[in-house]
């Protein structure tokens, strides 16, 4: 049936699986949630389950395999070096698929104007995505359901993701589009749904 943590349409007409079952008149019932997630590295689901319910990390939540923080000063800076290593992955692997995904499409141009000094880049908010090609620039509320082998959040920031239930869902959503690897990046102060991550300076080798 989907995952209720990805509702990030505040028109949306479900409300939870009791309010649904009862009025479709079905008083008996049983609902099964998955514990096990299929698509993301336990890294990631690990992150992913802690934006929505914080809790101190768990012994197998190793530092070394935990998503990747990065503080920048400006966007300006943020979009070169992240073009910068989009570039080198592509070099690497071209047939990777590579999402940027922003919280709003006012954030969406002007990071994927930035991408585009450095690495091809293109701006989606109709939903058609490629499988593959240049770095994908989108917005939360257009990858629900889908998933790219790389997946950046640019604006993983205080203003933009707020503790609030709607921002924890729409973090969880761009954090769980990842099928192998998940960056967070920030230019000022990191939102506090990542409190258990630490926001480094970019490596000077590249990310």
């Amino acid at each position: 049936a989907g995952d209720v943590h990805q509702q990030t349409d505040p028109t949306t007409a479900f409300l939870d699986w009791p309010t649904t079952m009862r009025e479709l008149g079905c008083a008996e019932y049983a609902s099964v949630q998955l514990d096990v997630g299929y698509r993301c590295p336990p890294a990631v689901a690990s992150v992913a389950r802690r934006i929505l319910a914080p809790a101190p990390p768990s012994p197998g939540d190793a530092p070394t395999t935990a998503p990747a923080a990065l503080a920048f000063r400006s966007e300006g800076e943020l979009g070169a070096e992240l073009g910068n290593d989009i570039a080198a992955l592509q070099r690497r692997d071209p047939r990777a698929s590579v999402a940027v995904i922003c919280r709003s499409p006012v954030t969406a141009r002007r990071v994927v104007a930035a991408l585009r000094a450095s690495v091809p880049a293109r701006l989606v908010f109709d939903g058609r995505f490629f499988a593959r090609g240049p770095a994908q620039v989108t917005i939360v509320d257009e990858v629900k359901g889908l998933e790219f082998d790389f997946v950046l959040v640019p604006d993983a920031t205080a203003d933009r993701y707020p503790d609030t239930p709607d921002a924890r869902r729409a973090l969880y959503v761009a954090a769980t589009r990842a099928r192998h690897q998940l960056l967070f990046a920030a230019v000022g102060a990191p939102t506090p749904l990542l409190a258990g991550l630490t926001f480094l300076d970019p490596p000077a080798g590249g990310v």
